[in-house]
């Protein structure tokens, strides 16, 4: 199911990458246990600055609409846990150096308005997913590639993304074979 998400949300997982994320059973988006995995405290590699960060890039990319945002949804706890609790050492690196580098560069970003944080972010998105910038990224494009890819992730599998807006059913209904499509139905997902 996940690999089937992954290619309608135009992502791309490696082997390594794809069975990390099997391991996703253990998280927990409830603010109160996001920092508990298996019952243990873990320390957490994000500072409360870059948390905040990553709240406002996360709702920057995906805001209210007819759905709710991302940090609404707990998507932004999720990259942190993936952050913390999935990625290689390598990876974490290259997240955490592109995430000081970008709050380097964009200093005053958090005390921009919404307009201006949503054209750096544009600007940055248009750069990233350029195949001419695949080979050798820059620490701020290799970093949003890997947010922006945690964070659809996190989003489109949160339990009110998936039962509200994607009516997913976890187990096949009954058979209904005079079902009416139209425009305004519902994305219909399963596994």
């Amino acid at each position: 199911m996940i690999k089937s998400l992954a290619i309608s949300l135009g992502l791309t997982l490696s082997k390594s990458a794809f069975t990390r994320l099997v391991t996703l059973t253990n998280y927990d988006a409830d603010a109160n246990s996001r920092d508990f995995v298996n019952g243990q405290k873990t320390a957490s590699l994000l500072s409360n600055k870059q948390k905040r960060l990553l709240k406002t890039l996360a709702d920057i990319v995906l805001p209210v609409s007819d759905s709710p945002s991302a940090s609404e949804v707990g998507a932004d706890h999720f990259v942190e846990y993936a952050v913390n609790q999935l990625f290689s050492e390598d990876d974490q690196e290259h997240f955490l150096k592109g995430l000081m580098t970008f709050d380097n560069m964009y200093t005053a970003f958090i005390m921009s308005d919404g307009p201006t944080q949503k054209n750096i972010i544009t600007h940055i998105d248009g750069d990233a997913f350029k195949p001419a910038n695949s080979e050798n990224p820059s620490d701020i494009l290799r970093f949003y590639t890997l947010f922006k890819q945690c964070l659809l992730l996190g989003y489109f599998t949160s339990e009110s993304v998936m039962t509200g807006f994607l009516n997913y059913h976890p187990v096949p209904g009954r058979y209904d074979p005079k079902v009416i499509v139209n425009e305004s139905s519902l994305l219909f997902v399963t596994n």
